[in-house]
């Protein structure tokens, strides 16, 4: 199969292309259909956010939708509401406690958060739908309580992050359900040993 040796940033310590230079080359480096010229295109750019994914050890995956996926109406406000299936992988050895965040980027008025679940043991590899991972604590969201509230865009495709952070520690508040998405950030800001993020789709029309 083709492939071009490059890299996703605009600068290289390898000496290669940046990817959508090689891009660029793709048709004069392949010769043939088409057809051909397209898979190469494909393999040179991929998808970057599977590359970043594979590249990291830890995972968080969904049997409900795939990376960059929609996401079943059943998980969101047009539908029942409730999580989806959720699975850990490859979480590292040291860690103490797992930290879940999910959020909207694109919503008007700024990152919007719909769910925070932390000090999640470390053990804990699946999350059932319409379910609490095991032994977490929920905190708030950006609706001013706690648990989860699904994908429900004013307009337009937004995405949804499912943002998982393995911790070298478990995190201690005076009033654990009343802490949200900037406290633990901040709290957790350098006892992270690893972290990694699957996306969803979601649009109301």
């Amino acid at each position: 199969m083709f492939s071009l040796g490059c890299h996703t940033k605009e600068v290289s310590n390898e000496g290669r292309l940046p990817c959508d230079v090689a891009y660029d080359h793709a048709v004069q480096l392949v010769p043939g259909t088409a057809l051909s010229t397209s898979r190469a295109v494909e393999t040179v750019i991929g998808d970057k956010n599977e590359q970043t994914r594979e590249r990291n050890g830890m995972n968080i995956t969904s049997s409900a939708f795939q990376h960059q996926q929609k996401i079943p109406r059943k998980y969101t406000c047009d539908g029942q509401n409730i999580n989806p299936p959720l699975v850990f992988v490859d979480v590292p050895q040291a860690a103490r406690s797992l930290v879940l965040i999910v959020d909207d980027p694109d919503a008007p008025r700024g990152t919007w958060v719909h769910w925070l679940v932390y000090n999640i043991p470390f053990a804990v590899r699946e999350v059932k739908e319409r379910s609490v991972p095991r032994d977490g604590i929920e905190g708030l969201t950006s609706s001013g309580r706690p648990g989860y509230a699904g994908p429900c865009p004013p307009s337009g495709t937004h995405r949804y992050f499912f943002k998982l952070y393995a911790l070298d520690e478990i995190l201690e508040f005076d009033r654990p359900q009343r802490v949200d998405t900037k406290v633990i950030e901040k709290r957790m800001k350098d006892h992270i040993l690893e972290q990694t993020e699957l996306v969803g789709l979601y649009s109301r029309s």
